[in-house]
């Protein structure tokens, strides 16, 4: 504060009885006698020291408890650092222990690559010795392993032994998760001939285990249709099976050639997705259903009955049957040559079959 403007006209009667009051202080001090100035200094020194430690006592009392807050500040960030501690060591041990994950990972990454190597190096040998096995079975039967023996062709062979009616359109299907070996062995224990069966493929065993089920369906469909039995059993391997497991639609509905839905027909409709198209794009088609074997039976003869695959009939080789019936509609894949092979395969893999 500026002394010289001390006494402006505002503070001006402030000052003068703060004035008044100290020259009355003073004038009274100055003219007390002796002992009562010391009386008085002795009270005002008692009361200033007793102010002075009351002071004392309460700032010793804040500083107590601003002493006590920092200790507990302390312990808890104490205990915080523990817990950090004990967290990071979690961390490290985690860390230890997924380095060790990651190892035992590139590890068995390691031992997946070798095993694949070495299975990949088993399957080339068991390719060449297939390749090998085969060369051998040409070079002792030549053509006549897919070929007949005889002048006649393969759909004029002769049928021979009684076959019961198949029990259900599931046999491929129930064997479809054993492998090569393990058919074999099944085969072999149903009493199909061990030389034929030691010789097949995988395929081929396939294809003998479906048609040996489904030969009197291939013998009752060439009864009532006039058409060799392999030319059955080669439209049943292509229509009605992959890999010798029955479609669903054979399967389930009993139906083996992809037959439509027609009214009158006696049969029942279900949905399945094949080559219908409404304005570009796919949808369901229509086919039949059939509860029993019989009209399983009746159904498929009645296909191949059809007036435009009459003059089929009258072909004398397989080859030429396949190629008219392709010709005529029978189908729309030009796959005709694999079944007339598959034809020519049927008496070979009949030859395999437990004798009756």
């Amino acid at each position: 504060m500026n002394l010289t403007n001390w006494g402006s006209k505002k503070n001006t009667t402030k000052n003068i009885k703060i004035s008044v009051k100290l020259n009355a202080v003073r004038y009274f001090l100055k003219h007390l006698p002796l002992k009562i100035k010391v009386v008085f200094w002795g009270v005002f020194l008692s009361l200033f020291s007793i102010l002075m430690l009351t002071e004392n006592v309460k700032a010793k009392k804040n500083l107590r408890a601003q002493a006590l807050a920092m200790q507990t500040k302390h312990d808890s960030l104490l205990e915080a650092m523990s817990r950090l501690a004990a967290y990071r060591d979690a961390m490290l041990q985690k860390q230890d222990s997924i380095e060790e994950m990651r190892d035992d990972l590139q590890k068995a990454e390691q031992t997946q690559k070798l095993l694949r190597e070495k299975a990949n190096k088993t399957q080339q040998e068991l390719d060449e010795v297939n390749s090998s096995l085969e060369k051998l079975r040409r070079m002792r039967y030549g053509a006549s392993l897919y070929q007949p023996k005889s002048k006649e062709p393969v759909s004029r062979g002769k049928l021979s032994g009684k076959y019961p009616k198949p029990a259900h359109f599931s046999y491929g299907y129930n064997v479809r998760k054993m492998s090569g070996p393990e058919l074999r062995d099944r085969m072999l224990d149903m009493k199909f001939q061990s030389y034929p069966v030691m010789q097949m493929d995988k395929a081929e065993l396939r294809r003998a285990y479906i048609g040996y089920h489904y030969e009197r369906l291939c013998r009752d469909v060439h009864e009532k249709t006039g058409l060799p039995a392999s030319v059955i059993f080669a439209y049943l391997i292509i229509e009605a099976t992959s890999g010798g497991v029955e479609s669903r639609l054979f399967r389930n509905h009993g139906n083996p050639g992809g037959i439509k839905f027609r009214k009158g027909n006696g049969a029942k409709r279900v949905n399945f997705h094949d080559d219908c198209y409404r304005k570009g794009k796919s949808v369901p088609c229509g086919f039949s259903h059939y509860t029993d074997y019989e009209q399983t039976v009746s159904a498929w003869s009645a296909v191949f009955n059809a007036q435009r695959y009459k003059k089929c009939k009258s072909y004398k080789t397989t080859k030429e049957i396949c190629h008219c019936l392709y010709k005529n509609g029978y189908h729309t894949g030009n796959n005709w040559r694999t079944r007339a092979s598959l034809a020519d395969e049927y008496w070979q893999i009949r030859k395999s079959y437990p004798t009756n």
